[in-house]
Formats: C-alpha cells, structure tokens, sequence
C-alpha cells in the first residue's frame, strides 16, 4: 500500500521531534528517485521519489552516492543548512522542509524544499523566498497544468477534498485517507477514531497481503508487527529488497569502471608488447651498421640499397639506404635505430611488469567486490577514488569472528580492510592465514592455535578467496609477513610459513559468534 497524506501527518510529528535544527551536512542520492541528507546529528533521512512508495523516514541505510543532475546545486544551496521546520499542506502528501543557510556576506536565506510525493508526478522541487522555482528533480512545461522550471513561479497544488483532521462528520472525498484507512473509517462511522488516535506504528499481514499504518485498524485481520516509529515501520516494509537491489546496483557500477580500467590496462600491455617486439626486431641494426661501416667505400651517391658480405654470418645481405643521405649518415641512422631499440626495450622491460601488477590488483578489486556488503563497496570505491582531508582515513570495519573457546579470526575482505588487520590491528604474535597462489582475504587468528583453530581459520581463508574447492592455505605468525613495497593493493611477502588443506564451506560460520563486522 502507498503511504497516504494521515500517513504523512503523523510522520511529519515524528521528524519534526528528531531532526529539527539538524544541519545537512551531505546531501547524495542512491538512484534517480531516492536521495539521502546525512544530518549533524548522525541521523540519515531518507527521500523516497518512487512512484510506488513515495515517502519519507529516517533510515540507518547508507548510500556510495552517485553524479546527479542536482549535485551542485544541492553542494551549494543545500548542504551546510539548517533544518527549520517541517510542514504538510493540510493532509496531502505534500511536505514543505523549510531550509536555512547563510551566504558568504553572513546574511541569513531561506530556501524551501517541496515533497511532492502524489505517485507518477512525485517530484522534490526547491523555492526561494520569494516563491520562485531554483531547481527540481522533475521539470514540467506550459503545455501541461504547471510550469515546473528554474526562475518559474511555483505553483502550489490545491486540494479539492476535505481534512479529516478538521472535519466533525465525514465529508466525501477525504483528503489524504487511503483506502485501508477509508475502510476503516466506514466501519468506525466517524473521524474521531482518526482525530485521536494515538501513534502505533502496525504491519497487519494476512495470507495474500498486507498493510501497514501510523495506528492500529481493529477490523483487520492478520497477524500484527508493531514498531517503535514510523521510520522503523517504513524501514522494515520498503528497505529490505530495495537495499539488497541498491547494494547489487552499487556492486555493478564499482564493476563496471573497474572492468573499464582493466581493459585499459589490457590494451595499454598488448600495445607496450608490440612496442616491446618491435625494439627488439631492431637490435639487429648494430650488426648491419658495422657490416655497412665496413663497406664505406662501396657506397655510390644516391644508391637506395647495397648488397654486400654479413661477417657475421658468412652470407650476403642486402641493406636499404636512404638516397638522400650520405654513406656516413645512413650509418649514423642505423646506429641511433639500434640505441633507440636498445633504450625503449630497458624501459619497457620496468614499466610492462607495473602493467602486468596493476592487472593483477585491478582483478583482485574486481574479485572483492562478489557479494560485497555496501560498507565494502564504499571501501573499494574509496581505494580506487581517494577523497581528500581526514573524511578520507575512516577506520575500516573487520568482521570479526568467536569460537566457543575464546579464540578470535579477524578477516579483511578487501584491500583496505586487508592492509589495517594485518598491518595494524595485528600483534607480531598473532597468526596470518592466506590462500596460497590465490588473491583473497587476510585472516588473521589470535589465540591458541590448535588443530581444530588451524581448520577453522583455513577454512575461513578458503572462504573469502578466489579459490573453489579444495585449496592449500599457508600460515605464519604475523611477524614474519612483510607488504610489498610501491605495490598497490594488499599484496604481501612471508616466510617461516606451514600450509594446510582447507574447503572453503560457508556453514562453519554458523558455529561461531559474529563479534564486529
């Protein structure tokens, strides 16, 4: 079911108690409807456009955050105000978030932020204080009801139907009632039982469907989930399939430009090869400049080529000259085909094994992110993307496994979490599991390593690699792990190692606690 305007009315209560005087600090959008303002109390709003579920809640989802038309607008006129006030037009479904910042004089501005959620014509347009539209998410032109454009005027949407929140009796239509509540109200036979209901967030779920709103609606029948807030409602009724889509989305894009990077890589190598290949066809040329240097004197005036003795391998060989140049300058060209050769081969020789490595990284990133959670996401991204100033250097998240005994497997699931649990969270004394001849995870074990410890952190190495079936794990004490200097990634180098056998099988982890992830 849509969320409706009473829906909305309650909703407005709710977040008017809890953001109100927060300031935008980040304003990012998951995709082309839904948007997310990350607020100075920690607090992540989140603005449904769709046109199934327009709506707005609270929410502890995170987004990667993608380009969008309004970034910059919203970089400069959004982000870094303060939240006002939140107002709904009667009971439509129709919010005004009051915004307030001030410009780079010191003079305060007001800016609105209208939420149009009404389904297909769902929109988010911003209104100076003098009524005028600056930007929106959806633009509108004469030949339809409203103009909807920058420097237009806007519009506002008036409803023909009655507030049930003002209304002693019913009045048809009702604004903002959908159908489950109307139902509801038809049976209860007045607006009372809406007028002063007290908020109870509810799912009701019955064989073949469900409902869900900001009270208790006795005549349904179902079983009932109730919730501490309307967000928390919405939470649990729109976000679990849209976030598993959002993350599958996100994991496609980071994909998509590391495959574009790898081809570019790919191309770069085969190019440098056929470089590399065609220097070395030219090392020759010392030989035939001594040979030619050794028949000066044979030369004539504007001859194209010369047929002479090779002393080198006893046959003759036929040399093409340059008319234009002299005996002496043909020679001179030769030789400086060869020292070019010579110095192109010495260079591609360093720079073809830097391509050859950042393949090898950039398959590894690529690996990492299968069945990556969005926390991950963002950490490759942030790898691949580095941001600048201390946003950039937050503290990876290490899942972080319990066995029964107290031992503990702290598992890095990409480059960066790899590089912190092994160089940083690890103690010289702990253990360091890795799939050997495979890009994979860091696993590293602290406590008493038995045999029943060893299978288990190999197991978990097994897990988290590239590996399928049955794989040779090494392990070694973290002192005796070294990274790889000037390589990008987490590749490292290690000695003193044992190895083990290990299949990588998910259900181990059901045995054991999940400490942090």
């Amino acid at each position: 079911m849509p969320v409706d305007g009473v829906f909305l009315h309650f909703m407005v209560q709710e977040l008017n108690n809890q953001i109100l005087g927060d300031r935008i600090q980040k304003f990012a959008c998951f995709n082309a409807t839904d948007y997310l303002l990350t607020l100075s109390s920690r607090k992540r709003l989140l603005i449904s456009l769709d046109v199934n579920h327009p709506h707005v809640r609270l929410t502890q989802y995170e987004t990667m955050g993608q380009t969008h038309g309004l970034s910059s607008f919203l970089k400069k006129h959004v982000e870094g105000s303060i939240i006002r006030a939140i107002t709904q037009q009667g009971a439509d479904r129709i919010l005004t978030i009051t915004l307030e910042k001030r410009d780079e004089l010191g003079y305060t501005h007001s800016l609105y932020m209208v939420l149009e959620l009404t389904g297909r014509s769902s929109n988010m347009i911003f209104v100076d204080e003098n009524q005028f539209i600056l930007e929106s998410v959806k633009r509108s032109f004469i030949t339809d009801e409203r103009l909807i454009a920058p420097r237009a005027p806007y519009t506002v949407i008036h409803s023909l139907q009655h507030n049930p929140f003002t209304q002693e009796v019913i009045q048809y239509p009702l604004e903002g009632v959908s159908r489950p509540l109307l139902s509801e109200i038809e049976i209860q036979g007045n607006l009372r039982f809406l007028q002063e209901a007290k908020v109870n967030p509810v799912l009701i779920e019955w064989e073949g469907g469900s409902c869900f709103h900001a009270f208790d609606l006795p005549s349904f029948a179902g079983r009932r989930t109730y919730y501490p807030t309307l967000s928390a409602l919405c939470e649990a009724f729109f976000s679990i399939e849209k976030q598993s889509s959002q993350t599958l989305n996100d994991e496609k894009r980071l994909q998509h430009t590391i495959q574009k990077e790898l081809k570019k890589c790919e191309l770069k190598l085969s190019r440098q090869i056929q470089e590399w290949e065609e220097a070395k066809a030219n090392l020759h040329l010392e030989q035939t400049a001594n040979v030619l240097a050794s028949n000066l004197h044979l030369v004539q005036k504007y001859q194209d080529s010369i047929t002479v003795l090779n002393f080198y391998t006893q046959e003759d060989i036929t040399i093409p000259l340059d008319p234009h140049k002299t005996a002496s300058e043909n020679i001179t060209a030769l030789f400086n085909k060869y020292k070019k050769a010579k110095r192109t081969i010495d260079a591609l020789s360093a720079t073809m094994e830097e391509t050859k490595t950042r393949i090898h990284y950039l398959e590894t990133l690529l690996q990492q992110t299968n069945a990556a959670s969005l926390h991950d996401l963002k950490e490759i991204k942030q790898e691949i993307e580095p941001k600048k100033g201390p946003a950039g250097r937050t503290k990876p998240a290490i899942l972080t496994y319990q066995d029964e005994d107290g031992n503990r497997y702290m598992i890095g699931k990409n480059n960066t979490q790899n590089n912190y649990v092994t160089h940083t969270l690890a103690n010289a004394n702990d253990y360091f599991f890795h799939v050997a001849q495979y890009p994979g995870s860091h696993c590293i074990f602290r406590g008493e390593l038995t045999e029943d410890a060893i299978h288990l952190a190999s197991t978990l190495a097994a897990i988290y690699s590239k590996a399928k079936g049955k794989v040779a794990v090494d392990y070694t004490l973290v002192k005796y792990v070294k990274k790889v200097k000037g390589q990008p990634g987490s590749f490292v180098t290690y000695t003193h190692q044992k190895q083990t056998q290990a299949t990588p099988n998910p259900t181990i982890t059901q045995h054991l606690t999940v400490i942090s992830s």
